[in-house]
Formats: C-alpha cells, structure tokens, sequence
C-alpha cells in the first residue's frame, strides 16, 4: 500500500494543468468543486495509510529475532498494548489531521476563488441591458418607422441615445471592473451590434468595446453562459446561449505553482509519518512483542527440548547460529497452528467411530456409544448386498421394461419430457431406471422383484392427487433426474447398492398425498398435518410416513427382500432425503454443501480435470459426506425444472405457478396473509422464473457443481433458460430499461459464475499434501502441472 499510495501522490503532478501544454479544455463556470481540497484529501488518505507495508516487513523480521534478555522480561498484556497502540496512532492521526486541515487552506490564499459569482452577475447584467436597449430602440422607431433617426425631434434624439447607451455602458462598466484583478474578460459572444427585430434591424453598440487577446492555453480561458436568453436572437437561444470569455492566464500560473507546492508538502508529510509510525511501533509493539516470544518458548519447553535433540543431532553440541533460532521459531508457531487445528477437529466432529475404536471398547463402552447416543460407524462406505442374493434376481429377471418404446439415449440425457409421454409409458420407463438401467441392474434387482415393485407403483401412483404440479408424473420427473445424478457422479463408487436403491424409492415416494398447498400455509390455517408434526415438515413428514404405511403391506413391501441392518439403512436414506426436500432447509443446505467444499477444496478442483474419480476424492469428499450427497440429489432433483432443456422447463414452471395461484386463491377466501408468489393479479409468470432461478436455484446448483464437475451442463442450461425467461418478460412486461438493465446483470453474473467452473476444468492439477512433523494430519492443496511450491 506504500508503495501504491507513493505513486498515487506522485501522479498529482499530471493534473498540473501547464503540463497540457496548449491543449486542454475550455473550462464552463459551473462547477462548485473545489479540485484543491479533493486532491488534498486523497493525500491525507494515502498519508494515513503510509508506511503500512514497511511496517509489516519489519515485523515479520523481528518475530525470527530472539533475544536472551527479553525471556527475563515480564510481558505486556496484549489489551494494554492494543489500547496503547490505538491512543498513541489515534493522537497522531489526529495531530496530522489538524496539520492538513491548517495547512492546506494556505495553499489556495493566492488563487482566485472557484465560485467567482461577479462573472455570473455581469453576463445576466449585459443581458438584460441589452434586452432593454433593444426594445426601447424597437419602440421608438416603431412609433416613427418612416422618419429617419436625423429628422426626430431633439427629445426623440436624445432618449434614442440614452437607450442604445446603455448596453456600451454597461460593457464599459464590465471592463472598469476587472481591471484591478488577474483575470479579465477579453470577448463577447452572442451580443451582436445588429439585431433584427420585427423585421427592423437594430444597431447596438458594445461588442466591439471587448477585443482582447484570445490566451494561447485553452485551459486558461473560462466561458460563462447566460442562464436565460431574455431577447431571443441568432447567438442566444432555445439552443445556443450568450456569454462571455474571461482569461485565466495569472491565475492558472498560481495554482500550477501552488500544486507542486502541495505535493511536495505531502511527500514531505508521508515521509514524516514513516519515521514517526517506525519509531512508535518499535516502541510499543516490537519491544512487547519479543518479551512475550521469550516467554511462549518457555511455556512450550516440551517442544523446545525435542526441538533442541534434533538441532544436536544435525549441528552437534555447538553453539546456536541463527539459523537454528529461526527453526526454533518455526517449530513454535507450528504449535500454535496445531491448537487450531484441533479446535477445527472438534467443531467438525461427527458422531461417528471407526471399527478398530469400536473393537477395543469395552461392552458397557460401546452401549453408551450405540445405544445411548446413537454413533454409527465411520467406515459403513459402500456395503454391497451379498452376491447370492444379486445373482439369483439376475437369473430369474431379464428384461423388466421391455414394452418400453422410448428411446434409452433420451432416457440417459437430460432431454426426456415426461409430460410428453402418456402414463403407461411412464411406468416403464420407473421399471427401466429401477431394473434395466446401469443402476438398476447393480441395485434395483438385488433390492426387489418386478411383481412387488409393480404393486408397489400402483399404490403410490393411486396416492398421488390430481394436481398440476406434484403428481404422479413429477415423482418419475424425480425419479429419472435423481438416476441421471446417480449415474453421471459413479454413485458405485462412494454410496452402497441399498443406499442407491433407497434414494431412488424416496424419489417416487417424495411426494405422496401431496394436495397442492405448502408448509406455511398448513401452519398459517392450523391443519391437522401442522398440528400432528408440529409445524416441523408436515408435508414432508407425511410423504415419509404414507411410504412406509405402503410398505407395511404385504403385497407392496418394496423393502421385504432385505434384511434387518439394509432395512434400517434403507430407511435411514429415505427418511433423512424426502424430510429435506423441505424448502426450509434448503440455504442450510447450501452452506454445508459450500464448507465441504472449502475444506476439501484441492480434492474438488483436481477432480475437476478428471475422468474417473481418484482415491483423495473419494475418502476426503464422498464417503465422508455420502448422505448429505444423497440429500442432495433428491432436493436438486425435485427443483431441477430450471436446468432441463427450456421445452421441458416452460410447462413444469406454469404447472407449478398454477398450483400457487389455487392456493392464493383459498388464501383469499379464507382471509389470510396471501404468498407472495400465489396472487395471480400481481405475478409476472416469467419475472417469478427469474427470481426462483437467481436466488434459490443458482446458489445450490453453483455449490453442487464445485463438488460435481460432471453436473456442469445443468448449470450451462440453466443459464440460457434464464435467459430466455428474460426474453418472455420483455415480451409480456415491455419494462423500463433501467429494470432491464438489473436483470442482464444478474444474467451475466450467473454466465460468469458458469464460465468459471468450466474454466476450472480446463487447468491439469495435481494434488499436494503438506504434513506437519509434529502430526500426522495432512493439508491438501491444488497446483498447476509443472508448477511448484
């Protein structure tokens, strides 16, 4: 910052206006700035912040100091240094405050003042003496237009001359006035000497009292205009104005020189600061600071003894160089860093324990563990069905989805348009991502039968209501979304078959019963849902309870074929997936998606460039996290209608706003508070896709695809969709352009955010792992191929 203010100061000197040359502009007395004071608070500015890099340097340079004398010192409280530091540098700010405030006005005792008000008041002055010349002239000669001026009789004559006068008086007037100053006025624009008035062409005398020298500098010459035209007349009009030029020569030579005066003066005060702030920090805060180094080495001579048998071992018993000292000051703040890191370890903990910790407890220890307070364990990853089981399904199942006509190619892209598609093809396309499918094969068909899963459908397609939105045909929309996910992030590879199928039973369930109204309103009016589960979920809580309601029956069990420990791991999934389909959890969501992020930030952006998923990725991100994953991908799926393509994404956004405006519709009989999204008098159907879009849907989407850089199209067609909803606003809204303008901002935020994670792709990485010698905790970070450290 130094440095940077150093140079802002120094390019002062380019505003000196005589370095111009003879260019420049002609400056309009208009402007109330004073140009002098703003220079001189952007350098007060740069001098409050001067000296800022020096000082950090000399500090970093006296914390690998070490001094002998300073551990038999008794340390400064580090509040009473703080409350120190600010009163000393508070009072000299303010002292050097004061200086700038005092000194700074001398600068401009010799230049004239910028708001020169006389220029003003002599060019309306001429004005209107020229006005009332020229109608005066205008009436007498009107009275008498065929007697020429010689004939008229002598009192006539006489007010004729007084009234042409008046305006060379006052010109005369003007001149007389200036010339006990430094600047003048040396010409006259738009008072002609010949006005045509009425068809009578008027003689009136001034203009050519005021030839001057016109400056050689256009910077020198300053134009002041009329305000009004009060005689509308060729020079002074509706679009051309009178006026009057004046020469700055003088004074503009005065404030060159005071200028550099100043900038002088403010590298003089900077280069004070410098020494002073110097002198003041060693004082205050180097001093201090050495004292309390020498006494944190003794509180830390565990480490300083293990420290010294390695010094020993390497340099023998000689006596320390420096380099040792500065070693022995690495080692300290390594110490330091490691409290941190364990502070982070416990506020990351989960509730969870390996098997080899579980192994070596105690019965009693791993009852209160288990059963008291419900740990899991850390290494349940990818648990796969036991192969009998896979192999006697496969051998007696072919293919399950074989009336299906739909192409798989549009199965496996994010082109199906289901609404598009009648009913009994939806249901084989659920049997195809369930059973056919690369998913399917490895999950669905060691998890359930055909005959059970069909029942299954059938009961959950008869609990699904008639609404435009959350039907029968969003749960496959679902179910198909979710598989794309499972598929295109290798969920094989950190999430087990049981879990795979779990999610994709929670993906046809999500929505079960679902009657068209949303959480806040079921609280808003007291249903019995709200009341039943406490205002916590009630949709959702039902959807989950009318799933395992139809699994409690025999013929639609879809869970019968797995045993106790997959039963209840299926039921955990569903259980934690469909409750977080909730909109109230979803910027919870987000955040915790985006502190993953951050702490496995090398691991995500190496990824990024690969194919096949690497080892550091699966046990620092996925196996880890693979829960929240699969939360995840049933939450995006069940909003993912603005990342499919814009044919697909147009009638799921109007069935959706439709089901809002029912609801707005009862909110207004029942004389309710209605949603902001439910009236259908106000709400703009592509405006409400903009908002959905920007503000719920981008931030999750951008979080996702930092983890998942496979999932990049989703955020590309999102970009255009939002996009192209812009374009049916215009259409519809014909807005203004300033409200135009606000959303291609946010647009090209959302395109950049996109051209971003791609660009990430783009970069070969490769993964560097720094290890502290005093753990065996490791730190991760992301470099360029062929790049060092």
């Amino acid at each position: 910052f130094f440095w940077m203010d150093l140079l802002g100061t120094l390019s002062m000197a380019f505003e000196v206006s005589y370095l111009l040359g003879t260019s420049g502009q002609i400056k309009e007395n208009q402007s109330t700035v004073d140009t002098l004071v703003l220079r001189s608070a952007r350098a007060a500015k740069m001098g409050a912040r001067v000296g800022r890099l020096s000082k950090t340097v000399k500090c970093l340079a006296n914390v690998q100091k070490h001094s002998d004398s300073g551990s038999d010192s008794c340390p400064d409280d580090v509040r009473v240094i703080s409350r120190k530091l600010m009163l000393t540098l508070s009072t000299k700010v303010s002292l050097l405050a004061l200086a700038l405030v005092l000194v700074t006005p001398l600068f401009q005792l010799l230049l004239y003042p910028e708001d020169d008000f006389s220029m003003r008041a002599w060019t309306q002055r001429l004005e209107v003496e020229y006005e009332r010349s020229a109608l005066a002239k205008a009436a007498v000669l009107a009275f008498a237009p065929n007697v020429v001026s010689s004939s008229f009789p002598e009192a006539w004559q006489k007010e004729l001359n007084r009234t042409s006068g008046t305006f060379e008086s006052a010109v005369k007037e003007m001149v007389d006035f200036y010339k006990g100053v430094t600047y003048f006025p040396y010409l006259l624009e738009g008072f002609a000497e010949e006005v045509d008035m009425d068809g009578q062409v008027i003689t009136m005398p001034g203009q050519t009292q005021l030839t001057g020298v016109e400056p050689q500098r256009r910077e020198n010459i300053v134009y002041q205009r009329v305000e009004r035209c009060l005689l509308d007349r060729i020079g002074c009009n509706s679009d051309l104005k009178a006026g009057i030029y004046f020469d700055f020569t003088q004074p503009k030579k005065m404030e060159a020189a005071m200028d550099i005066c100043l900038i002088v003066f403010m590298l003089g005060v900077m280069l004070l600061c410098t020494f002073d702030l110097s002198r003041t920090l060693d004082i205050i805060v180097i001093g201090p600071l050495q004292r309390i180094m020498g006494n944190l080495r003794k509180m830390t001579s565990d480490l300083m003894a293990e420290v010294s048998k390695v010094q020993h071992a390497t340099h023998g018993d000689g006596d320390d160089d420096p380099w040792d000292l500065q070693v022995s000051e690495i080692k300290l703040l390594e110490l330091v860093l490691q409290k941190l890191a364990n502070l982070s370890a416990i506020f990351m903990q989960q509730n969870v324990v390996n098997k080899e910790e579980m192994a070596a407890m105690s019965l009693e220890g791993r009852g209160v563990l288990l059963d008291m307070m419900q740990f899991g364990f850390a290494d349940e990853r990818v648990s796969h069905i036991p192969t009998e089981s896979i192999a006697s399904v496969l051998q007696a199942v072919e293919t399950v989805s074989w009336k299906m006509t739909t192409e798989k190619t549009i199965i496996n892209s994010w082109a199906l348009d289901l609404l598009q598609i009648d009913i009994e093809e939806i249901d084989d396309i659920a049997s195809y991502i369930f059973f056919d499918s690369a998913v399917g094969q490895r999950a669905g068909r060691a998890c359930a039968g055909p005959a059970t899963f069909q029942n299954f459908v059938k009961v959950v397609k008869a609990r699904y209501t008639n609404q435009p939105y959350h039907c029968y045909t969003h749960a496959v929309d679902v179910l198909h979304t979710v598989y794309r996910l499972l598929s295109l992030t290798q969920s094989d590879k950190w999430v087990s078959e049981v879990e795979q199928y779990a999610i994709l039973v929670s993906a046809v369930a999500h929505d079960i019963g679902h009657f068209g109204r949303t959480n806040p309103f079921l609280v808003e009016t007291q249903h019995e849902l709200a009341l039943l589960y406490n205002d916590k979920s009630p949709l959702e809580n039902m959807h989950c309870a009318s799933l395992f309601e139809i699994c409690s029956q025999p013929g639609s069990d879809i869970f019968k074929s797995l045993g106790h420990d997959n039963y209840s791991k299926a039921r955990k999934v569903c259980i934690l997936t469909i409750l977080h389909t909730d909109n109230a959890h979803h910027f919870e969501m987000v955040k915790d998606i985006s502190k993953i992020y951050e702490l496995a930030k090398a691991s995500c952006d190496v990824q990024a460039c690969e194919q096949s998923l690497s080892q550091a990725y699966v046990e620092e991100v996925m196996h880890k996290n693979h829960l929240m994953w699969l939360q995840l991908f049933l939450h995006l799926a069940d909003v993912s209608n603005p990342l499919k393509p814009f044919h697909v994404t147009e009638p799921w956004a109007h069935r959706v706003l439709d089901e809002f405006f029912d609801q707005g519709d009862e909110e207004k009989r029942l004389g309710i508070p209605v949603g902001m999204l439910n009236d259908r008098d106000k709400i703009c159907r592509p405006a409400s896709q903009h908002g959905f879009i920007n503000f719920l849907v981008a931030p999750l989407v951008f979080a996702t695809v930092r983890i998942f850089q496979p999932l990049l199209p989703l955020a590309e067609q999102m970009s255009d969709n939002l996009a192209s909803w812009q374009q049916l606003w215009i259409a519809e809204m014909q807005p203004v352009p300033e409200e135009v303008a606000k959303r291609d901002a946010d647009i090209t935020k959302v395109r950049d955010e996109v051209r971003q994670l791609d660009e990430r792709a783009t970069i070969e990485m490769r993964l560097v792992r720094c290890e502290g010698s005093w753990d065996t905790r490791r730190i991760s970070i992301a470099v360029p191929l062929g790049s060092t450290i």
